[in-house]
């Protein structure tokens, strides 16, 4: 599968203390679920750019507290732009999907909980985070089927194992 280029990442990393995996990582993690998203949906033909900040427990908490009123943290966080929309406007060379933002302290303190190795458990979170910005979804368990075969396609396609498993 050819890595998707049409995918501009921007990734800020608030955190210094908690293992985070390097950016390249986080970048070839992306455009390999765009590469899946593209034979789901097509959108081959356009330009997308999607924001990851990869932050605190604490920050992670106040999000999650101001936009699901859960006040604890959680693992990722996405905030889709609403894409579909822009997609017909005429000018609009790239389409800002909207942004991820990661926990880096649970997404550590889950892997060591499930038993994971980190590197693996972050890619399936970058995952999960990003398929959200296009709709994907896990409430209803239709849904979520599809979701849960689109993660595991695309982590087993970077040779990570199944993440529902």
């Amino acid at each position: 599968m050819k890595e998707n280029s049409n995918l501009k990442i921007d990734i800020i990393n608030e955190i210094s203390e908690e293992f985070v995996p390097s950016k390249k990582n986080i970048k070839v993690w992306l455009r390999r679920s765009m590469d899946f998203i593209n034979e789901d949906i097509d959108i081959r033909r356009k330009s997308f750019e999607v924001s990851y900040k990869i932050i605190s427990s604490d920050c992670m908490r106040d999000l999650n507290n101001k936009f699901r009123k859960k006040n604890t943290a959680t693992n990722v966080l996405s905030f889709p732009s609403g894409y579909e929309e822009m997609l017909h406007l005429e000018g609009i060379n790239r389409h800002h999907l909207g942004d991820v933002i990661v926990c880096a302290e649970f997404v550590g303190s889950e892997a060591e909980r499930l038993n994971r190795e980190q590197m693996f458990h972050w890619c399936h979170i970058c995952v999960h985070g990003f398929l959200h910005l296009f709709g994907y979804d896990h409430i209803i368990e239709k849904h979520a089927a599809k979701m849960q075969l689109m993660e595991t396609q695309i982590c087993k396609s970077l040779d990570f194992a199944d993440p529902y498993k």
